[in-house]
């Protein structure tokens, strides 16, 4: 037979709050009933402790009891429920499954009461009286009695506690509840349905029960639900609480049912519920919401009359109105009121307030918020952040305080959109600034927030452009270290870049790492590739190019037959161009003004001016009107062969096609007139483009100065250097090196080192020309003072000296 272990005292549970009263117990009980009493707290505490020792189950915060059950009069001694028989009981919760766990009791978070020294047995020969049984201590009923299972108190029954005025629901005890883990509101929101359907079997709900239940259905947008249970505490007598009524009438404000909810304000009234400045903060917000806001006005009136002031939330509420109503006058007005009743104007008023600003173009009224928000340490939208950043950079080019202020988002945790990352990034790139861009870059990677491939793509390009190509190939290296996935625009950036700076060797290596990654080179890489290599006059690669575009299923496009074609004319291979001119048109493409003036220019170094020309009309014939450039390269042409007036009739035309002449146009004429000595024409047209108020350039005074030089009229050339510098306009080696080699054929060396030194203070090094012209100007002086003095010694010698 199982020994029973020892009994253990009698635990000292405090009364739960549940609103239950103790249960009386019957006065006139025998010793028999006592017995069994006593027996079954000696198997309550049997089972507490071995509860208690384990770790794996948690009891349940507190069993229901009974619906319906009678309280016990005030003083009376509680009653221990009668034992069940063992075969009516269902089996121990410690030998069936494993039940959900729910929070601990109270009573059971304290350590367990110590075990009393055992009675030991009286000496033989001894005898002694047994110990007189306390009396038993009452007991307040509590829910841990329901342990065992059973779903009513063991020996009670439920015919006690007569029928209840609440439907039954499935008697389903709440520790053996399936309750949804709580990871979503909605789920929390059944969760406490759960446990209020099983409540209301043991427990008349009060108004307690019945509030959170109405304030997360609300929040859970289930009107319906919150009305039907508002309904259900009217119809059992329980009078609903300011808060239930505040929450019905929000969840009523929210969807939209504004009667209603003032109709439920107007009961709330009548049931002798004073309303509070929430429930007319509720109501106004909801007007607002729907732009009603001229029933605003009544609502603050019936507030004001019933003794209430507006707060802050009603406050921040019609100031928000009015800010997105672009009525920002009459928001610092309230603001203005807000301040003067005592109230300090918090976070979501200057958030309210920057925002309106900021949409109605008052910038700096809204740095000046924005300013205060900063100083007193505000919690800032992140979108008045970035609304804020956007027009530093975009409108006011203040980057060093978007820069500030971009520091700040980051220390207090806030992410920009990728739209201003990458505005602000090509911002910088674009004023220099490579160094707080790539800085920006690498913090938003060290916070964690992660940075979008366009925005990287644009640092990578900004550094490509200055030509920053270790650099660029660093960030992408940090990219790929970052697990950023590269793309197509990212390589062909820096293939860009490659090309720009003339590194055509590792722009195909990247090209090839593209193909590795799987990234297919579009036509946009190729055209790239094709461009460097025209300029660079390396047209075998490029033409190995253009049949891989063809290979690999691209068309190649204008920008493609373009690049060759003015690789070709470079190197005046005239005849090659047109041949690829002749494939654009097989192709079905269009060849545009940049084609045309390429080949003019072609044709026009390969001294072929009628070929120009007949060009010109083939332009003029498909369409394309010649710009500015295209008549310019005709002249430079016609200028080269010395035909100088058909170059200035060609000015004539520009005007009658309406084209505006320029300082290029007018140069290239009097450059031409200056290398064929006609030195009064080209004053003539220069004092013609002076009258018609365009300002002559470097280039037109150092072809001026050329032309004396050579006609050695060095005193004209020398004061076109001095109008020049009176002009502001700073020489460069070549304007130096043109006089200095006049100078020098002159013989008058002391003004050309006078020229020189002239050209150190003023920060221009000595160029190889320059050192050139002084070196044979010093060497000819020197063999004209050798000829002259060996031909004066040979005259004395001979005797014709006097």
């Amino acid at each position: 037979m199982r020994r029973r272990p020892p009994p253990l005292p009698t635990l000292r549970i405090k009364p739960s709050p549940s609103p239950l009263k103790p249960f009386s117990s019957s006065s006139s009980s025998s010793s028999s009933s006592a017995a069994a009493a006593a027996a079954d707290d000696d198997e309550l505490r049997h089972d507490l402790a071995a509860l208690l020792s384990r770790r794996d189950l948690d009891p349940p915060c507190a069993a229901p009891r009974s619906r319906g059950c009678p309280a016990a009069p005030r003083g009376a001694p509680p009653r221990a429920p009668p034992r069940a028989p063992p075969q009516a009981r269902a089996p121990p919760l410690l030998l069936g499954r494993r039940s959900p766990r729910l929070p601990l009791h109270p009573a059971l978070l304290r350590p367990p009461p110590r075990l009393p020294p055992p009675i030991r047995s009286p000496r033989p020969g001894r005898p002694r009286a047994p110990p007189p049984r306390p009396p038993p201590r009452p007991r307040q009923w509590c829910p841990l009695l329901l342990l065992d299972g059973t779903t009513t108190p063991r020996g009670v029954s439920p015919s006690w506690f007569g029928p209840s005025p609440i439907p039954s629901p499935p008697r389903t005890h709440p520790s053996r509840l399936r309750l949804t883990p709580w990871s979503t509101f909605e789920q929390r929101s059944s969760n406490a349905r759960q446990v209020f359907d099983g409540m209301q079997r043991f427990v008349a709900p009060d108004v307690y029960s019945y509030t959170p239940l109405i304030v997360v259905n609300c929040k859970n947008s289930e009107i319906d639900e919150a009305k039907r249970l508002f309904s259900e505490m009217e119809r059992l007598g329980v009078l609903p609480s300011v808060i239930a009524y505040n929450a019905l009438i929000d969840g009523l404000c929210k969807k939209g049912f504004l009667d209603e909810a003032f109709q439920f304000k107007e009961k709330m009234i009548k049931s002798s519920v004073e309303p509070s400045v929430v429930t007319f903060g509720i109501l106004i917000n909801g007007l607002v919401k729907l732009n009603q806001i001229s029933d605003v006005g009544s609502v603050l009136k019936e507030m004001v009359g019933m003794g209430m002031e507006p707060n802050e939330v009603i406050y921040n509420t019609l100031i928000d109105w009015h800010c997105k109503m672009y009525q920002c006058a009459e928001a610092l007005k309230l603001l203005d009121e807000m301040v003067s009743k005592g109230m300090e104007p918090n976070s979501v008023t200057y958030n309210s307030l920057a925002k309106g600003l900021c949409k109605a173009g008052e910038m700096e009224q809204a740095e000046y918020y924005f300013d205060e928000m900063l100083s007193n340490r505000m919690e800032i939208h992140v979108g008045l952040f970035n609304t804020i950043i956007f027009w530093l950079v975009t409108k006011a080019s203040r980057l060093d305080s978007a820069v500030r202020l971009f520091r700040e988002m980051l220390l207090r945790n806030l992410r920009p959109n990728d739209s201003l990352m990458t505005t602000f990034i090509k911002e910088l790139c674009k004023k220099g600034k490579l160094r707080e861009a790539a800085e920006l870059w690498f913090k938003l990677m060290e916070k964690g927030f992660g940075v979008s491939i366009v925005t990287s793509n644009a640092l990578i390009h900004g550094l490509c452009d200055s030509g920053n190509i270790k650099e660029a190939i660093g960030l992408l290296n940090a990219m790929l270290g970052k697990g950023l996935v590269l793309d197509r625009v990212t390589y062909n950036t820096l293939i860009e870049g490659c090309c720009k700076d003339g590194k055509m060797d590792e722009g195909l290596k990247l090209r090839d790492d593209m193909v590795k990654r799987g990234i297919k080179p579009d036509i946009f890489t190729y055209n790239t590739l094709v461009h460097g290599f025209s300029k660079l006059s390396r047209m075998e690669e490029a033409i190995q190019l253009l049949d891989e575009i063809r290979n690999e299923g691209l068309v190649p496009d204008l920008f493609t037959f373009s690049s060759i074609i003015d690789g070709f004319c470079k190197i005046k291979d005239v005849r090659k161009a047109k041949f690829y001119f002749n494939q654009l048109i097989d192709w079905d493409l269009q060849p545009n003004v940049i084609i045309f003036n390429s080949l003019i220019g072609g044709y026009c170094r390969d001294d072929q001016i009628s070929e120009a020309r007949n060009l010109l009309d083939d332009m003029k014939r498909r369409g394309i009107l010649p710009t500015t450039v295209t008549y310019c390269t005709l002249m430079h042409g016609l200028c080269n062969a010395g035909r100088v007036e058909e170059a200035k009739t060609i000015l004539g035309q520009m005007m009658k096609n309406g084209l505006k002449l320029d300082v290029i146009s007018y140069t290239t004429v009097i450059s031409g007139y200056c290398k064929i000595g006609q030195m009064n024409e080209a004053k003539k047209l220069f004092d013609e483009m002076c009258a018609s108020g365009i300002a002559p350039n470097k280039l037109t005074y150092t072809a001026l100065m050329q032309g004396y030089c050579k006609m050695s009229n060095n005193e004209e050339a020398s004061k076109l250097l001095n109008e020049m510098v009176d002009r502001g306009i700073v020489p460069d080696a070549v304007t130096y090196n043109t006089l200095m080699s006049g100078l020098c054929k002159d013989g008058r060396m002391e003004e050309t080192f006078s020229i020189a030194d002239q050209m150190s203070q003023r920060g221009l090094k000595l160029d190889e020309v320059s050192h050139t012209i002084l070196v044979h100007g010093v060497t000819r002086d020197w063999r004209q003072k050798e000829v002259a003095s060996s031909t004066e010694g040979g005259i004395v010698e001979h005797g014709f000296g006097s």
